[in-house]
């Protein structure tokens, strides 16, 4: 019994820990991007439904590029 819960605790958190690291893997090749297209990569995955990984990538955008205007319908991902 509590060795088969164990091992699903441990099967969820392995997949919770490969999840972030898919999420920053694709952010950094989001940040090879030039900015116009890299806004559209984040666009996309809010099309996509991937908000978590649009909003980081947005903040990673933010911070590489602090001086560019973020498109209004973006902004609410910095909330």
């Amino acid at each position: 019994g509590s060795a088969m819960r164990r091992s699903n605790q441990e099967e969820s958190a392995a997949k919770a820990i490969s999840r972030n690291q898919i999420i920053q893997l694709s952010i950094a090749e989001d940040a090879k991007l030039r900015p116009d297209l890299w806004l559209d990569a984040i666009k996309d995955r809010v099309e996509s439904d991937d908000i978590e990984g649009a909003r980081a990538s947005l903040k990673l955008y933010k911070q590489t590029h602090p001086k560019l205007r973020i498109p209004e319908e973006l902004k609410p991902l910095l909330k």
